[in-house]
């Protein structure tokens, strides 16, 4: 499965909490699968682009990181796969 995780960090976090943060992230590092990691320039959060069949290990990475990030995780097709799906859609709602 494809993703696209986006996370922003919780707002007035403490020094300590933030070091905490990067020091489990040393430990543990990003998510299952992770082909591209960006970090926004505001300095709020970042984007994740993955692929995995790993969902238990999406799980366990949002959960281990939940008490500094808020993050969406969307399953994601590449635009061609979903002009296909949704083409096919179409064409049985005409029938």
């Amino acid at each position: 499965m494809k993703y696209v995780l986006n996370y922003r960090f919780k707002a007035y976090m403490s020094p300590a909490e933030s070091k905490e943060m990067l020091e489990t992230f040393a430990t543990h590092g990003d998510a299952p699968g992770v082909q591209l990691h960006y970090a926004w320039a505001d300095g709020r959060g970042g984007t994740v682009v993955g692929e995995t069949d790993d969902v238990a290990g999406l799980f366990r990475h949002a959960n281990r990181y939940n008490q500094w990030v808020e993050e969406e995780i969307h399953p994601a097709l590449e635009p061609l796969e979903a002009v296909t799906v949704a083409g096919a859609v179409i064409e049985e709602a005409a029938e």
